[in-house]
């Protein structure tokens, strides 16, 4: 199967005869909530590989629980998130499940992501699993599962997940097996050095995929300044798609050099050939970071 651009893109297919309106009274829709399920062994960077995935959720997020064991609390990747909720002004709340003989996690303000790490085979907590993987949409939460192994994902997870991050040491046919891939689904990805990280993101929907893309941040006030961004609901900038860069540039161009009116606007022109652009503008603009150098995707 060629690989495919994944879409994360929410639409709404519509609903026929539900899609008019019936009534002025006011209907609340369901929220646009996700469901990710992270796979990779030991220590293959699986928490920071979802804290860089945050800012691609549905916005905006309120609150952010962390429900883990006391080694799993005790690591780089929730520490620095916690430090980076508590700068932003997201809700904050870290559980550790061995402290717990039954799970009491207090009502967060929603929208809220519930993040579930390690948990092998913890069959106390696996109910409240459910309740976020099955109803959780309902209630304005958002749910991520992290395991080093496709072979005690519960089903509630596997079986509603949206997106899955799989590392590239669980492709085989087992784990086509257990998530009913299509046979050679996995087997046939070619693996090689020129994959930007060991993990591939798969869409449930239509089982495109693409390799997972670290965002690269300039300093510790970018990353600030895009959780921030979650917490109103605002679209952040730095997230524009690569393939919208050059039509961004052409229309800046145009704006900065006063020839908005006079000159089209050129999407699919190269920025060099368009005319009455000063050189030092089209200079500035592939020189001062105007434009994000990150993927929009995970």
């Amino acid at each position: 199967m060629a690989p495919r651009r994944v879409n994360f893109k929410s639409t709404s297919r519509g609903k026929g005869a539900l899609d008019f309106e019936f009534s002025k009274q006011p209907i609340r829709a369901h929220g646009n909530t996700w469901r990710l399920l992270v796979i990779g062994p030991s220590n293959s960077g699986k928490t920071t590989l979802l804290v860089n995935s945050i800012p691609y959720f549905p916005r905006p997020i309120e609150s952010i629980s962390y429900l883990a064991p006391s080694s799993s609390q005790n690591d780089e990747a929730p520490q620095k998130l916690g430090i980076i909720c508590n700068k932003v002004g997201i809700n904050w709340n870290p559980e550790n499940i061995e402290e717990k003989t039954w799970l009491a996690k207090p009502d967060m303000p929603k929208p809220e992501l519930v993040i579930f790490d390690d948990l092998y085979k913890n069959k106390k907590i696996e109910p409240y699993v459910d309740q976020i993987f099955i109803r959780g949409r309902h209630n304005g939460q958002h749910g991520a599962y992290l395991t080093q192994t496709p072979a005690f994902v519960p089903s509630s997870v596997r079986n509603n997940y949206n997106y899955l991050l799989l590392h590239k040491s669980n492709f085989n046919t087992d784990t086509e097996q257990k998530f009913a891939f299509p046979k050679n689904y996995l087997t046939s990805i070619s693996l090689n050095q020129e994959t930007p990280s060991d993990f591939l993101t798969i869409c449930k929907n239509d089982l495109s995929y693409q390799w997972y893309d670290p965002p690269k941040y300039s300093g510790t006030g970018n990353v600030f300044k895009t959780f921030k961004a979650i917490t109103k609901g605002k679209k952040n900038k730095i997230f524009i798609p690569l393939d919208k860069k050059e039509d961004y540039q052409i229309k800046k161009g145009i704006e900065m050099a006063g020839n908005k009116q006079s000159d089209p606007i050129i999407n699919k022109e190269p920025i060099y050939k368009i005319n009455n652009i000063p050189k030092t503008h089209i200079t500035q603009l592939l020189t001062n970071n105007n434009y994000p150098s990150q993927r929009p995707y995970f």
